[in-house]
């Protein structure tokens, strides 16, 4: 219940505030940060490395690639399947390599996130997708 409070809240702030949205991806994250330290959870530490690969990563694609969105149907479930793909094998390898706790975790959801939000856009462009 309060996960989707938190969710509507933030989707809300976002269509409110779309011209400022990475500035309010940042003040997000930067409280999830602060939460973190006092609650130690897992999630928050994943929260925080969402926004941090978002905040990092959306600024760049919108500037450099651009992500448009596709109008036939096929492209859109070959998007999706390939973002997840994308997001999936980053997830896997930075997991091997990096611990599931408190920084490793923060790093691996920057990766996943940024990957979705960065690498998966590039692709389809690379694919014509």
């Amino acid at each position: 219940m309060i996960a989707s409070l938190v969710c509507w809240g933030i989707g809300w702030l976002y269509q409110k505030f779309y011209s400022k949205r990475f500035m309010l991806a940042g003040i997000i994250t930067l409280v999830f940060g602060i939460l973190s330290i006092f609650f130690g959870d897992t999630k928050i530490f994943g929260l925080v490395g969402a926004g941090l690969g978002y905040c990092v990563c959306a600024p760049i694609e919108e500037r450099f690639i651009k992500f448009e969105d596709a109008k036939v149907w096929w492209k859109r479930i070959l998007r999706f399947l390939v973002g997840l793909a994308c997001a999936g094998v980053v997830f896997l390898l930075s997991s091997l390599v990096l611990p599931l706790e408190t920084i490793g975790v923060i790093i691996i959801m920057a990766l996943v996130v940024g990957s979705a939000v960065l690498l998966a856009p590039y692709l389809f462009k690379l694919l014509k997708l």
